[in-house]
């Protein structure tokens, strides 16, 4: 009787302590999904008053300004911030205050580095446009460095589990930017200039607003010996993280590189728009998968995680495809709706879109799983399959179907490179007993 009782009373604490990381867990799914219907709705305000104040070809041109900078602080910082949440993540704690001394000079670098880049291409794009569209090229140079300094302070308040502040931090520039183009529309201003400043200002305030917050709740974490903080691994594990990162839609815009400068600024004035309906599930993938992979890098447990990643990523994923069917049902009314008649080309662009986004979100919660299990090459393998499946099909179907064209391309790489992800992360789970990166390149920190 006494053994029993003893038993019962260890598994008190331990059943307590489940339902504890539960609550958590299940706390920062539920603040995950409002701050992308935050976010949404943050875009739902911003992108019909901008599509309207601007019309199909300065819409298009302000994509192109959007779409730049975009491009290189992903390929600029080489993944780091992925490698600084996992640092984060798997130290005792999720202490930070080392982790973030150590980043800081490269982060310096990061930008010395990408935004002389950005102003050369600014300059080579759009040397021989309209003065108007060279201003509002040259306030664009500015955003740079913001968005670098945001995605590092985000990467750390995720890696420390902080979801409220990471959220609200990271749903603010596109409120802010909402409020700037509401203000715009109300009071008649309709320039892309304007509309360039609003966005370069909503982006750095934003950024401030991050780096301090990051920085206070670094400093609470304590002395820490920066001796213990690898950041080698950390750059390694960013690294074979960072393809698998870099979608060719979302991070790297190849869509809207091929529509607005193999078509025109006003077939891209209409893709974007056409992408407006994506965003929500998208979104959620997003916002899910950034719990996903701290959660699960935060397991001691190996076969644990690897339980907890397919139950995850299947409920996410769910969430996701319902969030699309409806979307793809409503668009024909809401589209016209809230951007005019002059945008109704973009309905049938957007369904098609939907249609691919349904692979895109799978996608992108199985790449965050598998980082958070250790495995950060999968996502990197799967990208990779992506980016061989889209040349060719954009070769084939944008010449036939155009705008059109591009959206079903996107629909046949996303469904591959899904297909080689699945197949990738059976084999590699069943495969290891272990964490992998407790004895490879990501072995951050003690």
């Amino acid at each position: 009787m006494s053994v029993r009782r003893a038993r019962l009373a260890a598994a008190v604490p331990a059943n307590a302590i489940v339902r504890a990381a539960r609550r958590r867990v299940g706390g920062a799914f539920s603040q995950s999904v409002l701050s992308a219907l935050a976010m949404q709705t943050a875009l739902l305000v911003s992108g019909p008053f901008v599509a309207r104040m601007l019309g199909p070809e300065d819409r298009g041109y302000l994509a192109l300004l959007m779409l730049v900078p975009g491009i290189l602080w992903q390929a600029g910082s080489f993944g780091l911030p992925l490698g600084v949440t996992y640092g984060v993540a798997r130290r005792p704690g999720r202490r930070s205050r080392a982790v973030t001394r150590s980043v800081v000079p490269v982060i310096g670098l990061q930008a010395a580095c990408v935004t002389p880049i950005h102003v050369a291409i600014l300059w080579s794009v759009f040397n021989d446009t309209a003065d108007y569209v060279q201003v509002a090229a040259m306030f664009s140079a500015a955003v740079l460095p913001a968005i670098l300094g945001q995605e590092y302070a985000l990467a750390i308040l995720r890696g420390q589990g902080l979801y409220r502040s990471f959220n609200l931090l990271r749903v603010l520039p596109l409120a802010l930017y909402a409020v700037g183009a509401l203000l715009c529309f109300v009071s008649g201003v309709d320039s892309l200039e304007t509309v360039a400043v609003v966005w370069v200002s909503a982006q750095s305030t934003a950024s401030t607003l991050a780096i301090f917050t990051a920085y206070r709740e670094a400093r609470h974490g304590g002395h820490e010996d920066e001796a213990g903080v690898d950041l080698a691994g950390m750059i390694r594990f960013g690294l074979a993280s960072a393809v698998g990162s870099a979608s060719p839609t979302e991070t790297f815009r190849i869509d809207q590189a091929v529509v607005g400068f193999l078509l025109t600024p006003a077939a891209l004035g209409v893709y974007v728009v056409a992408l407006a309906f994506t965003n929500l599930p998208r979104f959620f993938a997003q916002s899910l998968g950034f719990v996903i992979y701290p959660e699960l890098a935060a397991r001691e447990s190996y076969a644990d995680a690897r339980r907890a990643m397919w139950r995850y990523v299947g409920a996410s994923t769910a969430l996701c495809v319902v969030t699309i069917a409806l979307l793809a049902l409503s668009v024909s009314t809401l589209l016209p709706f809230f951007f005019g008649g002059e945008f109704k080309r973009a309905v049938g662009v957007s369904q098609l879109l939907l249609v691919g986004t349904v692979f895109f979100c799978a996608r992108r919660l199985l790449t965050e799983a598998t980082r958070g299990l250790g495995h950060p090459s999968l996502g990197t393998f799967a990208e990779l399959s992506a980016w061989i499946l889209l040349p060719g099909a954009l070769a084939v179907l944008l010449p036939r179907w155009g705008v059109e064209g591009v959206a079903v391309a996107l629909a046949v790489s996303s469904a591959g490179s899904l297909l080689v992800l699945v197949g990738l992360t059976m084999v590699a789970s069943e495969a290891s007993a272990t964490r992998p990166s407790a004895r490879s390149a990501s072995a951050i920190g003690p």
